[in-house]
């Protein structure tokens, strides 16, 4: 009995580890950083803005969208993975986006580079773009 109560609590406490170091990873992320990357053909500036585990993000200044932003590690990559993602012309007027993008990041100084497209139900390019903290 007392060897199952120590599994449990050195269960616990795991979990308890690993969400605090998520929570470590994705304050790393606070703040406003911007993009310029190819979007259906042209040039475009792409702003991501993290606030906690919330992201709003506006590309071109004629799509924007919030989701709530999700870090973890698989097999030594560090993946940001966008949950519950809504997408419209405002703000103010957002629809639910049937789809939960993975991405693979890595942090440079003062910067982040995306790596996104690579799931195999992907539909575009796999595309990697360096988004740059914003003052």
């Amino acid at each position: 009995m007392m060897t199952s109560l120590r599994h449990i609590i050195l269960i616990l406490v795991s979990f308890t580890l690993v969400n605090v170091a998520a929570a470590g990873e994705l304050d790393r992320f606070k703040g406003k950083w911007k993009a310029e990357t190819d979007f259906q053909g042209a040039e475009t500036e792409i702003t991501l803005e993290f606030d906690g585990s919330s992201v709003t993000f506006e590309i071109g200044g004629f799509i924007f969208g919030k989701a709530e932003a999700v870090v973890s590690e698989h097999s030594g990559f560090k993946i940001l993975h966008f949950k519950g993602l809504e997408a419209g012309d405002s703000l103010d007027n957002l629809n639910p986006i049937d789809m939960e993008p993975k991405n693979i990041y890595s942090f440079g100084y003062r910067s982040f580079t995306l790596a996104s497209n690579l799931e195999s139900t992907a539909t575009e390019d796999p595309k990697l773009v360096v988004y740059k903290k914003v003052d």
